[in-house]
């Protein structure tokens, strides 16, 4: 993920996403990480050895660090994927194609959505895979 050939560097490296936000990523990534492979300073049961243990009581300070992480990794998140959907929208040069096989031939038929306006489901003849969009898009 990280590190001199990592996915981000790489990523980075070929202006798929900027070099801030891979750095984001990274120090998320890094955060999140000492929770999992259980840095001592991230346990509930931290200052057990230097008598400073707490016992299972809420820590708002632990709360509000982890509820910054999610929001965080949401945030990320969300650009990570509208970068994707930017891709394939330029991969496609416009035309909406099947996100499983690449194909695309739709059999298209109109839904009433959100908010009471029609929305279009995309069944692709190829596969079977269904998408539906918020607007219909000329093969």
């Amino acid at each position: 993920m990280r590190g001199k050939q990592g996915v981000l560097k790489n990523l980075a490296d070929k202006e798929v996403i900027t070099t801030d936000l891979a750095a984001e990523i990274s120090r998320i990534y890094d955060g999140l990480n000492s929770y999992i492979h259980g840095s001592e300073r991230k346990l509930i049961s931290r200052g057990i050895f230097t008598g400073d243990y707490m016992g299972h009581v809420f820590k708002e300070n632990d709360f509000r660090e982890w509820c910054t992480y999610v929001a965080e990794t949401v945030d990320v998140g969300i650009r990570l994927l509208t970068l994707h959907f930017d891709q394939w929208k330029a991969r496609a040069g416009g035309r909406i194609i099947c996100s499983v096989c690449h194909y695309a031939d739709f059999d298209i038929s109109v839904e009433m959505g959100f908010g009471g306006k029609e929305h279009y489901n995309y069944k692709c003849l190829h596969c079977g895979e269904e998408m539906t969009l918020s607007s219909k898009h000329v093969k």
